[in-house]
């Protein structure tokens, strides 16, 4: 079928969706899900975000399930957040509700329903009768799609079971999150302490200890080989080094300045810790800190969430503004420095065509990872002192698979 547009949506306005689409239809009310089910791995970024959004509601976590059974909680172990295999607990007397991020064609979501119910069917032939309590499914989508569809869903799902957060024309949407099979690890990082149900051999936890386990890491084990890491557990490490580094008190940038579009999601997660966090005994609110792109073009996901770059900075003065440049892993700075001389190129520019009322821009750096070992490129000695901020160090071999990733070179300022 023709596809008539592309829609393109931020992180953040899907969360707004999701939010909405809890409070409109009331469905941990009505509802009460117990089980979520991703359907596919890019619905695992729906289903946490779903999740966080109930868990606010009625106070506690909802387990989510991957498409293959397996219990995923990024929470209690954020490099390997698959904690085991979950089919062999039962379904009797659960609702379980199917998290997908869209409803195209429903033949895909058809399929995945007729496979749990041959789940618990299996399920049901071997559990004692007076004990089974018959489960109750729900589907829950970001997007049903008006077209028609090539399967039907079961009656008792579509008669207030089915909810959806946006009801919209047969466009192709491109999501924040995207996750390519062939891009994923091969080989997951060894483990330790409270994280060694998760390697390769050990026994794996069941859902019942899984849902008793209340520890979580502070800090990341020493590894040298892959880590991989979800979405909370970078916004735990970004908060707790603007934090303990005092990153806006001590710098008071401007601008965030994302170094490639793989930098723009923690330079959104840095501007989302500014506007909720306390401010200090007699420090004042600052204006609404700027995202921009390594173009210089204004990024606000909240302003239009369908294309969120909303205007350039081209024409704009940079006189008195004070950067802090984003990158989200740091290795031989060889690219930081690059793009920190182009953007230089760009001031010097504008230094002598605004020579009477120009004051001098200062340049920060946050790094999200900076990894050991020989840096080939070198940054200003004030800079190194002063301006620059990490949240966290790792050794110069470990590889990181980030819950973001965008293909796109680096690029250097527009001149």
């Amino acid at each position: 079928m023709e596809v008539t547009d592309w829609r393109c949506i931020s992180q953040h306005h899907i969360s707004e969706l999701v939010e909405n689409a809890v409070e409109h239809h009331q469905f941990h009310i009505k509802f009460k899900p117990s089980v979520i089910i991703a359907a596919g791995d890019d619905a695992l970024s729906v289903a946490r975000i779903l999740r966080a959004t109930l868990k606010s509601k009625i106070g506690t976590g909802i387990p989510i399930l991957t498409h293959n059974m397996d219990l995923y909680d990024e929470e209690a172990n954020p490099y390997n957040p698959n904690l085991g295999y979950w089919g062999n607990n039962s379904f009797s007397g659960h609702h379980v509700l199917v998290v997908d991020k869209a409803d195209n064609s429903r033949s895909t979501l058809a399929l995945f329903l007729d496979q749990i119910k041959k789940h618990c069917e299996a399920q049901k032939s071997t559990a004692k009768k007076e004990t089974w309590i018959e489960p109750k499914v729900g589907v829950f989508v970001l997007h049903n799609k008006r077209r028609p569809k090539a399967a039907d869903l079961p009656a008792e799902v579509l008669d207030g079971r089915y909810f959806a957060c946006e009801e919209c024309d047969n466009v192709a949407i491109s999501y924040p999150f995207s996750v390519r099979e062939h891009e994923t690890p091969v080989h997951q990082p060894s483990a330790h302490g409270d994280q060694a149900h998760v390697v390769t051999g050990k026994r794996r936890t069941s859902f019942e200890e899984s849902q008793a386990r209340s520890i979580r890491v502070a800090t990341p084990p020493p590894l040298n080989d892959t880590r991989v890491l979800s979405s909370r557990y970078v916004e735990e490490v970004i908060e707790r080094a603007l934090q303990d580094q005092k990153v806006f008190e001590k710098f008071k940038p401007t601008a965030l300045l994302a170094v490639c579009d793989d930098s723009l999601a923690p330079a959104r997660m840095i501007r989302a810790h500014e506007k909720g966090r306390t401010l200090s005994v007699g420090e004042t609110r600052q204006p609404a800190i700027t995202v921009l792109t390594h173009k210089l073009d204004v990024y606000d996901e909240e302003a239009n969430p369908y294309n969120p770059i909303v205007g350039s900075w081209a024409s704009k003065s940079l006189s008195g503004q004070r950067f802090l440049l984003v990158e989200k892993v740091v290795k031989t700075r060889r690219m930081l420095v690059q793009y920190i001389e182009s953007l230089k190129e760009r001031i010097s520019k504008q230094r002598a065509e605004e020579a009477s009322d120009w004051v001098e821009p200062v340049i920060g750096v946050f790094v999200l990872h900076d990894k050991d070992g020989v840096k080939d490129g070198a940054l200003p000695d004030d800079l190194l002192k002063e301006h620059y901020f990490v949240a966290e160090h790792v050794v110069e071999d470990v590889q990181i698979a980030y819950p973001f990733h965008v293909e796109a070179p680096i690029a250097t300022v527009v001149q």
